[in-house]
Formats: structure tokens, C-alpha cells, sequence
């Protein structure tokens, strides 16, 4: 089979490509720059638009800078040249701006459905009991301490090894089998802060 033309490997494009790059970059050509060649060439922004996002101070010498890459890269060869534009396009992603705070519709999420409507949590009840046991001893009504620290036990039996509740349950048997006060005057009993008010 004849062949009418040869055809240059790809490979032959990328090298040349890679040392058409590295001749810009000897010169002081950086990715930046490349990008915001491309931007003004291919993506048609104006180069005073450009300045500002450059954080650049003075117009003319963006300028100066920018062309005379665009005419190097055009000496180059205009493939290589569109070629290397882009690959400054790809190197350098456009950092998005931060948004304005604007409203917008707000997903909410559903609420969480109790598949016990209208029963109530046993351990809620066993917490109600002992806070009102916790009064009847901060008010030293022992017998009435004791009775509501029993039902709360029947109901929520894990919730009768809390430290709090068995100093309860002590000064009240403490204060059933004895009539004086077994504290020191001030002491301020742990289950003060749990007592229903």
C-alpha cells in the first residue's frame, strides 16, 4: 500500500508543543500570563477587566506584557500558539467569587414521627418520680422520698444505680430509722439540682 503523505506521530506534537512552552518560559512567560492571554484572545474578556482580577496596578504594563506574549506565541507557530494558550487555561482554574448573601428556598427536613403516639416514654415517668422524690427529701419528708424512689426503681430499674439517686435513697432511710439530721448544717444534698420545683 502507497502512501501519499506521511503523517508526523503525535508524540512529535506534544514535544513540540513542551519546548514551545519552555521557549515562552525562558522569556518570563508564566501560567497566569497564559491564562489571561487566553481569556482575552479566545474568551474575548477586555483586558482592562482582566487587570483588576490580575490585581495588577497599571493598564500599560499588563498590556505590554500580555501582546508581547501573544506575539511570541504567534512567531511560534498559530497551532502552537492556540495550543499553549490552553494548556494555560487548564493549569489555572478561575477561583469562584464569593456569593451575596441571598435567600433562597430552604430545605427542610421531616421531622422525626414517634410510632407511639400518645404513649408516654416510661423512663420520662421514672425521671418525674424521682424528681419528686428529690423534693420530698430536700424537704425531709423521708416516707414520701422513699415511695417515689421505689415506684421510679419499679419503672426504670438501670436508673436506680445513678450515684445521685442511691445518696437519695440513703438519707432517706437515714432519715425513716432516725429523727436527726445524719449532714452537717449547709451541706447541699447532690440531687438539690434534680428536685422538682
Amino acid at each position: 500500500m502507497k502512501v501519499a503523505q506521511p503523517v508526523e506521530a503525535s508524540a512529535g506534537d506534544i514535544v513540540a508543543q513542551r519546548n514551545a512552552l519552555e521557549a515562552l518560559r525562558k522569556e518570563g512567560a508564566t501560567h497566569d500570563d497564559l491564562y489571561w492571554l487566553a481569556r482575552w484572545k479566545f474568551g474575548r474578556t477586555p483586558l482592562t477587566k482582566l487587570l483588576i482580577e490580575a490585581g495588577e496596578p497599571e493598564y500599560m504594563p499588563f498590556y505590554r506584557r500580555i501582546n508581547g506574549l501573544f506575539k511570541r506565541a504567534v512567531a511560534i507557530g498559530g497551532a502552537v500558539a492556540a495550543v499553549l494558550v490552553l494548556i494555560g487555561v487548564l493549569r489555572r482554574q478561575p477561583v469562584p467569587k464569593m456569593a451575596f448573601d441571598e435567600p433562597g428556598p430552604v430545605a427542610v427536613q421531616e421531622q422525626a414521627v414517634s410510632t407511639h403516639v400518645g404513649e408516654i416514654d416510661v423512663k420520662d415517668t421514672a425521671t418525674l418520680l424521682r424528681a419528686r422524690a428529690f423534693r420530698a427529701c430536700m424537704n425531709q419528708e423521708w416516707r414520701a422520698c422513699l415511695d417515689g424512689l421505689s415506684a421510679a426503681r419499679d419503672l426504670d430499674p438501670d436508673g436506680a444505680s445513678d450515684p445521685v439517686v442511691q445518696a437519695a435513697v440513703l438519707d432517706a432511710a437515714d432519715g425513716v430509722t432516725s429523727k436527726t439530721n445524719r449532714h452537717p448544717p449547709g451541706y447541699v444534698p447532690p440531687y438539690a439540682s434534680r428536685a422538682a420545683r
